[in-house]
Order: C-alpha cells, then sequence, then structure tokens
C-alpha cells in the first residue's frame, strides 16, 4: 500500500510504524540514503510514494477471500461430509478430484474383474463350454472388466448368453459405470464453469480509508472489476465484527454489525468506492485510532452478482484489520478521458498501477451535526395547499413567541403533516 507525505517532516503512517519509518528516526546508513531522506523531507516525491506492506492479523478473511475460521469436534463430520460427496468434492482442487475418481474407478474394475475370474473358475452354462470366453487368468478377467466398462471389446473376451450370471454381472457393471461418468462430466463442468474463478477477476484496495467526504467522516473502501463483462445485479455489503461486552458482563465474541452504505446496488462499470459515513448511528462514531488499537475489529467486505455467461452467482469478500485502516487518507483519482478526436469522443481511461494509491486530507475529530446554511424558503405568493398544510416561512414563531430553529421547524411541520 501507500503512504502519503503530509508535510517536510511528517509521513502519515498506522500509530505503531511511527517511529519506524518517520524521516526523523531513518539514521541514513551511506550518501545515497541521505539523498534519498532528503527528498522525502522535501516532498520531491509526490504526494505519495510505494512502501513494503505491514504484515496481517486477519481474524475471519484472508488476502484471497478465503475464510480462516478452523471448526472443530464437529459431530459425524465425515459422514456428513460423504453423505454430500458431489459438494465435498466441488470444493476440492484438481489432484483431489483426479485421485479420488482414479481410486473408484480402479476399485470397480478390480470388484468386477474378481466376479469375472470367478465365474469363468466355478460356473459352466447350461448348454455346457466356458461361462466366459478367453479368461483363464485373473488379468485376463481384470482386462474384460476393463473393456466391459469403457465399451471397448478387443473381441477375444466375451461372456457366453446361456451365463445368466454372467450377463446380470456385466449389466450392473455398465450401469455403475455410467454413473460414475456422469458424476466425473458433472465435476469436470462445474470446476470449469464455478464461478470461484471469477473472483480473480475482481479487485479491492489493500487497505481502507477514514476521511472526509461533503463534510463528513467516511469509511471508504475501493472496489473495481477488470473485466468488459460485468456483474449482473451486483449488490454489496459491509460488516464489522468486533467482540463486545454487554450491560450484563456477557462477553459476545466477534459480533457481526452491518454498516449501512450510501448505495447497495453497485455497477462496476469504473471503479467504485464503497462508502460508509460515520454518523451517529454508525459503530464507528466518535472513535480515534488510539480507541481501536489492539481491538480484533475486523471490516469484511462482501461483494455478490451474476455471471452474464453462466448465471452463476459469485462471491468476493475481502476483510480489514485495524492495522489496514489509514486515518486521514482518500484513495487517488485513477480515472481520467483521453482527448476528443474528430472521430469519436475522448474514452473513460483507468490507471490500475495507482488502484491502491492514496492522498492525504483532513479528518473530522467528531461529527458535527449539519445545520442548513440557508434559511427556509418563505412562500411569498399564495399556493394551492391541500387542507392542513402551512406555509414554511423562517420567520416563524412557536407558540411560547421563541423563534423557531431548524431542527424544531422541522418538528412542528412533522406533526403537520
Amino acid at each position: 500500500w501507500q503512504m502519503a507525505l503530509l508535510s517536510d517532516d511528517e509521513i502519515v503512517l498506522p500509530r505503531n510504524e511511527y517511529e519506524r519509518f518517520s524521516p526523523d528516526s531513518v539514521s541514513p546508513s551511506n550518501s545515497r540514503d541521505s539523498h534519498m531522506l532528503d527528498r522525502m523531507r522535501s516532498g520531491k516525491f509526490g504526494s505519495f510514494f510505494p512502501r513494503k506492506r505491514l504484515p496481517r492479523s486477519s481474524v475471519l478473511v484472508d488476502r484471497s477471500g478465503k475464510l480462516r475460521v478452523k471448526r472443530r469436534n464437529v459431530p459425524y463430520k465425515s459422514f456428513a461430509y460423504f453423505a454430500d460427496l458431489f459438494n465435498t468434492l466441488s470444493n476440492k482442487s484438481w489432484p483431489v478430484v483426479l485421485g479420488t475418481f482414479g481410486f473408484f474407478y480402479g476399485l470397480s474394475w478390480l470388484t468386477f474383474g474378481t466376479l469375472y475370474y470367478v465365474l469363468s473358475q466355478n460356473v459352466r452354462p447350461v448348454g455346457g463350454g466356458q461361462c466366459i470366453k478367453g479368461v483363464e487368468t485373473f488379468a485376463a478377467a481384470y482386462l474384460l472388466s476393463v473393456e466391459s466398462q469403457n465399451t471397448i471389446g478387443f473381441g477375444d473376451l466375451s461372456i457366453n448368453p446361456d451365463c445368466v450370471v454372467a450377463v446380470l454381472v456385466l449389466g450392473l457393471q455398465s450401469l455403475i459405470g455410467l454413473l460414475m461418468d456422469a458424476a466425473l462430466i458433472g465435476l469436470v463442468f462445474t470446476f470449469v464453469s464455478r464461478p470461484a474463478n471469477r473472483v480473480h477477476t475482481l479487485l479491492f484496495s489493500h487497505h481502507a480509508c477514514i476521511g472526509t467526504r461533503d463534510g463528513q467522516n467516511c469509511l471508504m473502501i475501493r472496489i473495481a472489476d477488470l473485466r468488459k463483462h460485468q456483474l449482473v445485479e451486483a449488490h454489496i455489503r459491509m460488516l464489522m465484527y468486533q467482540t463486545r461486552v454487554t450491560a450484563e458482563g456477557e462477553v459476545v465474541p466477534l459480533e457481526c454489525t452491518p454498516l449501512p452504505l450510501k448505495s447497495n446496488e453497485v455497477f462496476l462499470m469504473l471503479p467504485l468506492t464503497v462508502v460508509h459515513v460515520i454518523d451517529e448511528n454508525s459503530p464507528l462514531f466518535g472513535k480515534t485510532p488510539e480507541d481501536l488499537q489492539g481491538t480484533d475489529l475486523e471490516i469484511v467486505l462482501i461483494l455478490e452478482g451474476i455471471v452474464q455467461s453462466t448465471s452463476l452467482t459469485v462471491q468476493a469478500s475481502q476483510s480489514y484489520t485495524v492495522s489496514d485502516i489509514q486515518w486521514g487518507q482518500r484513495f487517488a483519482n485513477i480515472v481520467s478521458r483521453e482527448p476528443s478526436t474528430a472521430d469519436s469522443k475522448g474514452a473513460c481511461v483507468v490507471n490500475f498501477k495507482n488502484f491502491h494509491c492514496t492522498e492525504s486530507c483532513a479528518v473530522l475529530p467528531r461529527l458535527p451535526l449539519v445545520t442548513p446554511s440557508v434559511p427556509f424558503p418563505r412562500v411569498v405568493a399564495p399556493v394551492a395547499r391541500r387542507p392542513g398544510a402551512c406555509a414554511v416561512d423562517s420567520d416563524d414563531r412557536g407558540d411560547d413567541g421563541a423563534r423557531l430553529t431548524p431542527p424544531r421547524l422541522r418538528e412542528k411541520t412533522a406533526e403537520l403533516y
């Protein structure tokens, strides 16, 4: 991620990294380091420059979007997973799936090869002769099993139609082989078309920012879609997990609290900054970096949508801990427009090289109550109103003679309407 220069001597960093990366705390080891340090202090690197990301202590979701929750002492876990074998295998890797099916195919060939060998040695048809022609050894019986299940048939090995038991065994093997082939084809199709691969083209910012936007403190996270074909019905949610102690002294581990967003419906034609306004209804209202330092707070962002080509639902998630939140920062602009030509208008250009870059901005110590800067409009001409309605005048006074302030005026008009 990026860090920004606020002034000649101050660098914005997480609080536990101030002493480590502040220009005043760095001792140059040679002339080149001294020259670079002077450029850092003079601000010649611009508003931001890259540095190494800090290690994360994520509790719930890692950087790849996988859950880090370990489930222990689950009763009948193996039986439950085996009962839902198809979904169990669909969540495994290719080597595990191919190894599992190779084992079952080999077991099937071996089992029916043994049955064919036993029948060829101990069963005689009614009309006489061999029950299975050409089977004298176990290897020949195993070869017959493989040929029968895969419908190969070289012609040297065959079953006598008068041997009813062998015919029934052949039909059973054909049915089991058909079911195994159908399961394998279904799993291969699931692996190829599963929406989990679509997650790799959905991009989340490495860090979350807290800064001002429209005069309010906001928690901001940037997301983008790298593909031209956008997700259908895409929507996003933001959840906050943090351990809480109730009034009765009960410890609620990692309680989930939804964080309202300005808009849950998104269209990722361009990179989008997801914004949560930190107002009086937000659990982050009034919090400072010192208040959150050392807590297990984790912000989880979930993006869901439908893939156009397969009509399957995809879900991508990313989490941000306290060390991932940058205070007094906002995301740098990465969208520009090409110059217009005689043939076409300029197209929008997105520079993903600076997708994770941030720049400094102000942070309000406390969210103020926003009051209108202009008075409520005065009605200067009679207008048609429904019965019971009144005209709003900024000079109106209440029953007690006091001037109505905007909050009281809104309360008064709400009672009338």
